[in-house]
């Protein structure tokens, strides 16, 4: 394990440190800086040393000019060896407070993927100066245990979802891992979902950006369901890190619904998630009923997170964010008023 001050100066310390913990995240790997620098993201990361071992977080920094404060987030930190316990938690807060102002942070905000069912760390967490604070990250999720032999993960999916994934596979019908030079295949597929669920899709250049950053770290995986004469029917995009893979974007085309094309594509990236090694398959979120239901059917457990909580480093400063945010979104909101457009800021 490398010492708590190589995870400030050595990338590669950092990322083995990310993989080797108790909740390994891709958001808190170094490509995620990465992907996020371009959009006014600087990353600073705090790392020492616990009774637990290392504990840290990568923290991105977003200050709107010409203020001279910031915001602060380490999505899904901070990170420890160990269980991030009451003595792990002390010493990243003693930390934060000691080297984030350095950096014009006003507030800090975290949100670690630990379960807490008796509130035991929510205590911790308001004992040591944090306040809950709104969710960047799902706060809910399902995950499969991929640990276990394949044919108790196939006896855990609802019946009608095996039966939905073996209709997928009929009429030669394959699913075929693919690169980046199908990225603008899978963006097709993937933003005319979105239209059809009324939901807004990311540009084509921030997957794009996405994909490479966690290709290069040999952390991405694009597949796509394939009918019988080549045409693709179905997409998905996972990264992973650590023993960690993370479900997160795909689409279906309109023939694929009807063939069920969005069941088998999914049945064949939690096989080959195992296969690779990860023993972690997180469906990413539950936002609503629709949702959940869908994805209880792959058997799993449901988890809930500790939440999202604030370190206020600098009253006045967050004071100023906070209205500056405020400000923001009224221009934008008469903006759209105006022009009919959108556009906003999101912590990620």
């Amino acid at each position: 394990m490398d010492d708590a001050a190589s995870l400030i100066a050595d990338d590669g310390a950092w990322d083995r440190f990310v993989a080797a913990s108790s909740a390994p995240s891709f958001l808190q790997a170094t490509p995620w800086a990465a992907v996020k620098a371009p959009n006014g993201w600087r990353s600073v990361r705090i790392g020492v040393s616990s009774a637990v071992g290392p504990v840290g977080a990568q923290v991105l920094i977003r200050r709107p000019r010409p203020l001279p404060f910031g915001f602060g987030y380490a999505a899904r930190g901070p990170l420890a060896a160990g269980p991030l316990d009451a003595d792990a938690l002390r010493a990243f807060t003693r930390a934060a407070r000691d080297r984030l102002p350095g950096f014009g942070v006003s507030h800090l905000r975290i949100d670690p993927e630990v379960e807490d069912p008796d509130g035991r760390l929510a205590a911790i967490l308001g004992e040591l100066g944090w306040r809950p604070a709104p969710p960047v990250q799902p706060s809910s999720t399902r995950v499969v245990d991929l640990a276990r032999d394949e044919d108790a993960i196939w006896q855990d999916i609802h019946r009608k979802w095996r039966q939905s994934i073996t209709k997928g596979g009929r009429d030669d019908a394959r699913v075929v891992p693919a690169g980046i030079e199908r990225l603008d295949e899978f963006y097709a597929i993937h933003a005319e979902t979105m239209r059809r669920v009324d939901l807004p899709a990311r540009s084509e250049a921030s997957f794009r950006a996405l994909y490479a950053a966690y290709a290069r770290a040999g952390q991405a995986h694009l597949s796509f369901m394939e009918a019988a004469d080549g045409t693709p029917t179905a997409t998905i995009m996972l990264l992973g890190w650590g023993d960690r893979i993370v479900d997160l974007y795909g689409g279906t085309t309109p023939e694929g619904r009807k063939t069920r094309a969005n069941y088998t594509i999914k049945w064949e990236a939690i096989k080959a998630a195992r296969a690779a090694g990860y023993t972690w398959y997180d469906l990413w979120g539950l936002p609503s009923d629709a949702v959940s239901d869908f994805k209880s059917g792959w058997g799993g457990r449901e988890v809930h997170w500790v939440g999202a909580w604030d370190l206020v480093l600098n009253p006045i400063g967050r004071a100023a964010f906070e209205a500056a945010l405020s400000a923001r979104a009224r221009w934008l909101r008469l903006r759209r008023g105006a022009t009919g457009g959108d556009s906003g800021m999101s912590a990620t």
